[in-house]
């Protein structure tokens, strides 16, 4: 799962270049607006079938850099 400050665009651009990779952007859930810590304890609450949730973070300032790279390696 990809955090809020990083653009939905990386979830789509994983899913064509690794189409086995199962990414989602937290911005196609309903979880979006809950704060870290919530999200965090009801991850780590959560029942997702024996399957691991690892969330993908970036300091919010390295946002447009990350765009900006992906755009560059061609994702």
């Amino acid at each position: 799962m990809l955090d809020v400050h990083i653009t939905p665009k990386v979830a789509v651009a994983l899913k064509r270049r690794f189409p086995a990779l199962d990414v989602k952007s937290i911005h196609e859930t309903d979880w979006a607006a809950l704060p870290d810590e919530v999200l965090l304890e009801f991850l780590d609450a959560g029942n997702f079938g024996g399957l691991a949730v690892v969330v993908m973070y970036i300091e919010t300032g390295l946002a447009p850099v990350l765009d900006f790279q992906m755009v560059e390696l061609g994702f």
